[in-house]
């Protein structure tokens, strides 16, 4: 008995046809440029795409007989698929396979009754395990293959020979493990990284409650605190004032909280105009001139003219926010560079400080909810202005050294018009000591 493993070139390129379409398929899912409730017409697309490689590219051809591997993409896509994409794929096989080498009753007849033992397993596939649904495949390509190979030898009178059961059954067996395998890997790494987005969703809810109830409840205690006093008697009419004062003070400060939550949840898309950087960057600076003055601190500024989109009043809170935490950084003093340049499709904003400096696992940690380097910071302004040049589709980078400085890079597109608009001034003072 002389048995031979046919391993040529169209063994290869069958087995590559079909992997390549499953790759294929889970890269567009996984990267959501197919969202997740069209997965089945792509599954469907992968599969026909594949059968019809496949057959172009034959193992054997022998009278009334064409051998390659289009059972394998056909049986999984029934498997995960279902009827309705099974009957399409069904159609496509019979279909291609008459185009291309005429038809006949035989191969009719093999596919559809194919096509119907398989229908029988598709629910009991989908409540099975990974490796249940791996080893139910190849039980079944070797169950179906053999079937075939009885339907043909009965009505065409199909010799099997032990070297047709090899390379025509047992081996493309064995391809349909592999495939299979890697098909439940992907989908369970798929799953997994689904899994993990909505625990990470769930976390930064989770986190954001936290410190939205940890940071409200301060003004809200002071108010309550002050209105108790109100109520003493023999109070004058200075100490009144002086308490009402303070709770509006407070109250102030929670309302800034929620704004700025609000804001990182979901920055304005309303008024979005191209904005005159330089002219923003004037306007904060003179604001902050007497802030940094008190605190000795130089400003060097070298500002080109250059515009990005956006809306003004969340532009100007990611520029307060930066340039007032750079100069709170230097309490005895320094220097703070700031500078813009335009490059054919970008405009850079570099904000450098002379302060204190970061370690390398605070400045990992910059833009997160509740973290700040300062005393009585929220790191509430980091996390909004991290959030608003992400909706202005631009990046924030920092680079720092612990007691020399650190310096903010703001990397913003540049709009496709150029013209600029002017903006009459919408900050105020007020707002530097709500951040």
């Amino acid at each position: 008995m002389n048995v031979m493993l046919v391993l040529n070139q169209d063994v290869i390129n069958n087995f590559f046809y079909i992997l390549l379409s499953i790759f294929l398929a889970f890269f567009l899912i996984e990267k959501k440029y197919v969202p997740l409730h069209r997965a089945k017409p792509v599954l469907l697309i992968a599969a026909a795409v594949s059968i019809v490689l496949c057959m172009l590219s034959p193992i054997d051809v022998i009278a009334n007989c064409v051998h390659d591997m289009r059972q394998i993409p056909f049986m999984l896509g029934i498997l995960y698929g279902g009827w309705p994409i099974g009957g399409i794929l069904l159609a496509v096989l019979i279909g291609f396979r008459t185009i291309i080498y005429g038809y006949t009753m035989i191969s009719t007849v093999v596919y559809i009754t194919m096509f119907v033992l398989t229908l029988f397993f598709v629910k009991p596939f989908a409540r099975m395990k990974s490796k249940q649904k791996v080893r139910l495949a190849t039980l079944l390509y070797i169950i179906l293959a053999t079937i075939a190979a009885m339907q043909a030898q009965v009505l065409n009178n199909f010799q099997i020979t032990w070297s047709y059961v090899i390379n025509f059954i047992l081996f493309p067996a064995a391809g349909m493990f592999m495939i299979a395998s890697i098909a439940e890997t992907l989908r369970n790494h798929l799953s997994f990284s689904n899994k993990m987005i909505r625990f990470e969703k769930m976390e930064v809810v989770s986190q954001l409650a936290a410190s939205i109830s940890h940071e409200v409840r301060n003004p809200l205690t002071v108010v309550k605190g002050f209105l108790q006093l109100f109520k003493m008697e023999g109070l004058t009419e200075e100490e009144k004032k002086r308490y009402i004062d303070t709770a509006l003070i407070e109250l102030d400060r929670a309302e800034g909280i929620i704004s700025d939550y609000l804001t990182f949840a979901k920055p304005t898309s309303a008024n979005i105009i191209t904005i005159d950087v330089k002219q923003e960057l004037q306007r904060i600076l003179d604001m902050l001139r007497p802030f940094a003055y008190k605190n000795s601190v130089l400003i060097h500024e070298h500002l080109e003219d250059c515009g990005v989109k956006g809306n003004v009043q969340n532009f100007q809170q990611v520029l307060l926010n930066i340039v007032k935490n750079a100069i709170e950084s230097m309490p005895n003093g320094g220097v703070l560079r700031i500078q813009t340049k335009k490059t054919r499709h970008k405009v850079i904003i570099h904000i450098q400080d002379t302060g204190c400096g970061l370690t390398n696992e605070q400045r990992a940690r910059l833009g997160e909810p509740y973290f700040s380097t300062k005393e009585k910071g929220t790191g509430l302004g980091l996390m909004v202005s991290y959030r608003i040049i992400e909706a202005m589709k631009g990046t924030i980078e920092v680079e720092s050294q612990l007691g020399t400085g650190t310096t903010f890079t703001i990397t913003l597109p540049v709009p496709l018009c150029n013209k600029v608009h002017h903006v009459s001034p919408t900050t105020n003072k007020e707002t530097i000591s709500s951040l």
